[in-house]
């Protein structure tokens, strides 16, 4: 059975050198007494080391590893496999769970690994949404005793686990309004691998088999290509504000997987309209994914917010919305995800209307996180919500003077966000939950 063992550097471990050692004094005492009885403790302590040296594998050894979930859509159940190359046995083996990042996963240690020396299973909780990525495990062959560590190469793909409000996949139809162009501006119809038949084409090196015309292509003698009216509803970008905030580096990271999961929802709400959806991650510099629809662009979009942001100072807001100028047309709809916990987001909000942005705010309420409250009574708990809560009602009401705000304050729906879509005339707070 594979136990958990923190990771060293290949080589002897201090058990080898200390038995090497040791044999070696016991060598020495029986050479300088002149007894040969600390000989006879003095072999296994020196042919143990060696034994150990004539079984290490010839090189790295190679293990295919696998991660699968037994449950979508709700806290899962991780199940681990792995097998080794012929000749190495997999109780020789040892491995080390990635050690989870605050905010987004966490093994339950109540649930230790169960089944053969090829498998295990885990319980995983998801207190928020999240969109995480579970690395695979670090693996190393080790003899019974321990004196030899020596790190393996693992073969295989982490797992992308993704946890968001359930109301999603029950959401009707979301119609949002077409980017308006500015006067004069004609634009040509859009043409797409998806939609309406609009005609042939050669077909290219990145036509899949479904886009070519194999019937044409029979008819003409070369490849040829069917392309179609790309029918959406509208354009969208999902601005995520990943800048630091005052409930520090746990908080922070909390607040960001809240806002990857919910901007993960949003994208599949929005690819299933057929609208044009983009992704911008803004920290110190911005990282933007360009306008586009299909199955295609739902994989971009998750591999843009499994990605770690680089850490570094935080950008001006100024720097958001003239970097947005450049890689998004003026008067794309922007849903801006912040956890309203800067000491002013009202800025950034107006230096995107400036620039033709037109802004919808969703908060996830830092109230509904996890807080380390210990000592507290529940008296003063109590009042601290209470306080916490007027003070965040206060911030949401000022912030709908420059925009739309949705307080998202409660992580299973987020249908008050998609009534106001529907009705954008609706003017006031709006809370989800």
């Amino acid at each position: 059975m594979s136990a958990l063992r923190s990771t060293r550097p290949d080589g002897w471990s201090f058990r080898a050198v200390w038995l090497f050692a040791g044999g070696g004094i016991l060598a020495a005492a029986a050479v300088a007494l002149g007894d040969p009885t600390p000989l006879f403790a003095a072999v296994p302590l020196l042919v143990a080391p060696l034994v150990v040296a004539l079984l290490l594998p010839p090189e790295a050894p190679k293990v295919r590893a696998a991660w699968t979930t037994d449950r979508a859509g709700a806290e899962p159940t991780l199940r681990l496999d792995w097998s080794p190359d012929p000749g190495i046995d997999p109780d020789d083996l040892r491995w080390v769970l990635p050690e989870p990042r605050p905010g987004r996963w966490s093994p339950d240690r109540s649930a230790e690994p169960s089944g053969p020396g090829w498998s295990a299973r885990f319980r995983v909780r998801l207190g928020t949404p999240t969109v995480a990525e579970v690395p695979l495990p670090e693996f190393a062959w080790e003899d019974p005793i321990g004196l030899y560590h020596r790190a393996a190469t693992v073969e295989g793909a982490a797992l992308v686990v993704e946890w968001y409000p359930p109301t999603f996949a029950r959401s009707g139809n979301l119609r949002l309004h077409r980017t308006v162009p500015r006067p004069g501006e004609v634009r040509s119809r859009a043409v797409g691998p998806s939609g309406e038949f609009y005609g042939l084409r050669e077909a290219g090196p990145r036509d899949g088999p479904r886009q070519i015309n194999w019937r044409a292509t029979a008819r003409l003698g070369r490849p040829v290509a069917n392309d179609y009216a790309v029918d959406r509803t509208g354009d969208v970008v999902l601005l995520l504000d990943l800048r630091s905030t005052p409930l520090g580096p746990d908080g922070d990271a909390q607040v960001a997987s809240v806002l990857r999961a919910g901007a993960l929802a949003l994208t599949d709400l929005f690819l299933r309209d057929r609208a044009r959806v983009a992704v911008a991650l803004y920290r110190e510099f911005l990282e933007a994914t360009p306008l586009a629809a299909g199955r295609h662009q739902r994989f971009r979009i998750r591999e843009r917010l499994i990605a770690p942001v680089p850490r570094g100072p935080d950008g001006p807001d100024e720097r958001c919305a003239v970097s947005m100028r450049r890689h998004y047309p003026g008067g794309v709809t922007t849903i801006l995800l912040t956890p309203l916990a800067s000491p002013d987001p009202r800025p950034l909000v107006l230096h995107l209307r400036r620039r033709g942005f037109p802004v919808i705010l969703l908060s996830p309420s830092p109230m509904a996180l996890e807080h380390d409250r210990a000592g507290l009574s529940d008296a003063a708990l109590d009042l601290a919500d209470r306080l916490d809560r007027l003070a965040r009602r206060e911030t949401v009401a000022a912030l709908w003077a420059e925009a739309p705000t949705i307080d998202w304050d409660r992580f299973d729906s987020l249908e008050p966000l998609l009534e106001f879509l529907r009705r954008p005339g609706l003017r006031g707070p709006r809370r989800v939950g």
